[in-house]
C-alpha cells in the first residue's frame, strides 16, 4: 500500500505538467491591448487563442498579436484596426517554432469615405492614404518553423505598400489561404512571399488587389512544394471593374484608370510545380 501511494504521488506532478503544457491564453472579450505569446500568461510564454467572441482593436501602430516565442496563435474572432499606419493583425517573428491558424476576420482600414470632389459622377482621390498595413506578417531575423493557415474568415486591408499576408523571412512549413483576401492601395499585395517557403503555397480562396502596381499573388522566392491556385485571383488599378455607360466613361479621371500589377507573379523556383485548379467543392451547402 505504501508503494502504491508513492507511485501516485510521483506521477501527479507529471500529470499537472502535461496539462499545463496544453494550456492557452484565451481572449473572449473586447480589448484594445496588444498581446504577445512570449508574455501572454502573466509574463510567461503561452499559446494565444482569440475565440469567436473575442475582439482585438488596438488604436496605435504595431501588432495586435505577436508570435515571438515557440507557441501557436489561433484566431477565430475579430481583429480591427482603423486609421493607423504601420499596423499588423498577426505578426510572426522568425527564429521561432509554431503555427498561425486564422478563421476569423482581420480588418485594417480607413474611416474616411471617398467623395465625388469634382461633381463628374465618379469618386475621386487615392484608394488609400495610410501605409504599411498587414493582415498576417512573417518577418525576421531568422526562419519561422511552422505553418501559416487561413482556413476561413476574411482579411481586408486598405493601405499603400501593404499586404493581406506577407512572408518576408523563410518558412519551412506551408502557407494556405481559404478565406477571402481583399487589399486596396497602391504597391500592395493580397499574398506576398518574398522569401522561401519549404512546403506548399495554396491559394484556395479569392484574392483581390486594387491599386497602382498592386499584385494579387506574388511568390518572389523559391517554393519547396507546389503553388496551388484554386480560386479567383484578381488585380486591377481601375476604380471600376465593369464598364460604365459611354457618357460616364468619358468623365473618368486619371485616378480612376491606374495600371495595376499582375494577378499572379512567380519569380522563384516551384519544385512541386504550379497547379491552376478549380475552387474546392462545397461539401456543406
Amino acid at each position: 500500500m505504501r508503494l502504491r501511494h508513492v507511485l501516485l504521488a510521483a506521477a501527479s506532478p507529471l500529470c499537472l505538467w502535461a496539462g499545463a503544457a496544453q494550456a492557452e491564453t484565451v481572449i473572449s472579450t473586447t480589448t484594445a491591448t496588444p498581446v504577445a505569446t512570449a508574455t501572454a500568461a502573466n509574463g510567461a510564454r503561452d499559446d494565444i487563442k482569440v475565440s469567436s467572441t473575442g475582439v482585438l482593436a488596438p488604436t496605435a501602430a504595431g501588432a495586435a498579436i505577436t508570435l515571438n516565442s515557440n507557441n501557436n496563435v489561433t484566431h477565430e474572432g475579430t481583429i480591427k484596426i482603423q486609421d493607423v499606419s504601420d499596423a499588423t493583425g498577426i505578426l510572426v517573428l522568425g527564429g521561432t517554432t509554431g503555427e498561425v491558424k486564422t478563421s476569423g476576420t482581420i480588418t485594417i482600414d480607413e474611416s474616411a469615405e471617398l467623395k465625388d470632389a469634382d461633381g463628374d459622377g465618379d469618386l475621386d482621390g487615392p484608394f488609400a492614404t495610410g501605409a504599411r498595413r498587414f493582415g498576417v506578417r512573417v518577418t525576421g531575423p531568422g526562419a519561422f518553423h511552422g505553418n501559416v493557415v487561413q482556413s476561413a474568415g476574411a482579411i481586408t486591408i486598405e493601405g499603400n505598400d501593404s499586404a493581406g499576408i506577407s512572408v518576408e523571412t523563410a518558412i519551412d512549413g506551408t502557407v494556405q489561404t481559404a478565406g477571402a483576401i481583399t487589399v486596396t492601395g497602391d504597391r500592395s499585395y493580397g499574398l506576398h512571399s518574398a522569401s522561401t517557403v519549404g512546403g506548399n503555397v495554396s491559394v484556395l480562396s479569392s484574392v483581390s488587389a486594387q491599386g497602382a502596381g498592386s499584385v494579387a499573388v506574388a511568390t518572389d522566392d523559391d517554393i519547396g512544394g507546389k503553388l496551388v491556385l484554386g480560386n479567383s485571383v484578381v488585380a486591377t488599378g481601375f476604380r471600376y471593374t465593369t464598364r460604365p455607360a459611354d457618357a460616364a466613361t468619358a468623365k473618368l479621371d486619371a485616378d480612376d484608370l491606374l495600371i495595376g500589377g499582375p494577378a499572379v507573379r512567380v519569380r522563384g523556383d516551384v519544385k512541386g510545380g504550379i497547379l491552376v485548379d478549380a475552387p474546392p467543392a462545397d461539401l456543406d451547402p
